[in-house]
């Protein structure tokens, strides 16, 4: 390996750090659900579709609602 070459690795890797620094996502944890009434019935059935979505936004998987035991 020329000197040019491993020079020019070193530089990719010294940089290739700071290109993959993790985004931040705002209100991941919030899902606001419309519900019909405000019967307790209807607001646990929102409550357990909104737990879902928050699920499949922290996993990245639509799979999530299924491994949730």
């Amino acid at each position: 390996m020329n000197a040019k070459t491993l020079f020019f690795c070193l530089i990719y890797l010294l940089t290739l750090p700071a290109s993959l620094q993790a985004s931040t996502i705002e209100r991941i944890y919030e899902v606001t659900l419309p519900v019909v009434n405000q019967q307790r019935d209807s607001r646990n059935a929102a409550f357990e579709q909104a737990l879902i979505e928050v699920a499949v936004r922290i996993s990245g998987t639509s799979l999530a609602p299924t491994q949730l035991n």
